[in-house]
């Protein structure tokens, strides 16, 4: 008698769906020195996943990716305090280096 009791409860307990819907986007910040590029791997990259031409990057750009997933792009400023409220947000961070003339001083500052 006790085990259909409990197993009638089971029935009339409601479950709670505790799902947010889509996950939230991988975010991809490109550092690097002025004029190494940053814009131009955010645009090939856009490019890349929506198969789109986009002339001008400005600010964060979301491209879905996949059935589930999605990528936000980020320009770090080459600031200190940018750098470090990207660090904060950034899933992963892409840092480009000019080759002529080696790592400079921010790069080493946004590892650290």
């Amino acid at each position: 008698m006790r085990a259909t009791e409990k197993e009638q409860r089971q029935l009339h307990i409601p479950t709670i769906d505790r799902s947010y819907g889509e996950p939230p986007p991988y975010v991809v910040v490109v550092q690097g020195p002025p004029q190494v590029g940053k814009s131009l791997l955010i645009k090939c990259l856009i490019k890349h996943y929506t198969k789109h031409k986009v002339s001008e990057v400005r600010g964060l750009v979301t491209v879905v990716s996949g059935k589930k997933m999605r990528l936000q792009f980020v320009e770090c400023p080459n600031d200190i305090n940018g750098m470090i409220d990207c660090a904060k947000i950034a899933d992963l961070a892409l840092l480009l280096i000019d080759a002529s003339q080696g790592f400079e001083m921010e790069t080493f500052e946004f590892l650290n």
